[in-house]
């Protein structure tokens, strides 16, 4: 692999006194997508938020495009191409969808210059969202603004985008739809920092994987060894061994 987009190195986070991320290196790079997996608690959504610069007490070196992150501000980093789906969506109450959306071209300092064209692609590129421009946000279904916080971050054009439990409650057949956008971010140039519960498919749409476990990198390789190795699988995954048996 070329020099990666992301180079994280020797990461370490604290909440308090309680040291989280415990030497972390992982790198992602151009136009791949990197899952990183491992059971609640391991220290997955703490990673992606020290690499937003949302965790204060924290140490090593975040490399993004060959610029050091680490002592830059969130939306510096943003301004910088990384983009960021967080768990909880924050979807704004009160503001429609469009409104929404517009808080995602603000965020990127791109303005309201071409609002009209930005918001035609994303009701392209997500049908349903475009039907529901006016519809205030948060009365949407959780598959639908799982689908706008993603709209919001793509809105920014990054060359990067960190996605934390996207398919957290989210019906089956969005999900489906979701990880074909995933795939198709991937062709279009765009890396992909993906945490995902839901272990088989974050294996399955990703080319490499990192596996942590109480704050530490356990495992590392190529997705689909990863998805292979029934060890791997229950230890760390939770996953039941004969769920790929014969298939």
């Amino acid at each position: 692999m070329a020099e990666p987009l992301l180079q994280v190195r020797d990461l370490n986070a604290w909440y308090g006194a309680a040291h989280v991320l415990q030497g972390v290196s992982l790198d992602v790079g151009r136009g791949e997508i990197v899952a990183l997996v491992g059971r609640n608690g391991a220290g997955k959504t703490t990673t992606v938020r020290t690499i937003m610069g949302l965790i204060a007490k924290r140490s090593g070196t975040i490399l993004f495009d060959g610029i050091d992150l680490m002592a830059r501000q969130t939306y510096e980093r943003f301004g910088l191409g990384l983009g960021y789906v967080p768990e909880e969506r924050r979807i704004v109450p009160g503001l429609t969808v469009r409104e929404n959306l517009m808080l995602g071209l603000l965020a990127a300092r791109r303005g309201m210059a071409g609002e009209a064209e930005a918001i035609n692609a994303v009701a392209m590129r997500f049908p349903r969202l475009g039907e529901r421009l006016n519809q205030e946000a948060v009365t949407m279904s959780g598959g639908e603004q799982q689908m706008l916080a993603i709209a919001r971050a793509m809105l920014s054009q990054p060359t990067m985008i960190l996605l934390d439990e996207p398919s957290e409650g989210i019906m089956p057949a969005l999900v489906d739809e979701m990880a074909e956008l995933f795939l198709e971010l991937k062709r279009s140039g765009t890396s992909l920092l993906l945490i995902e519960q839901n272990v088989e498919l974050a294996l399955e749409i990703s080319d490499r994987a990192y596996i942590l476990d109480q704050g530490r990198l356990v495992h590392e390789g190529a997705s689909a060894e990863l998805l292979a190795d029934a060890d791997i699988r229950e230890r760390y995954c939770g996953l039941i061994t004969e769920s790929h048996d014969g298939a």
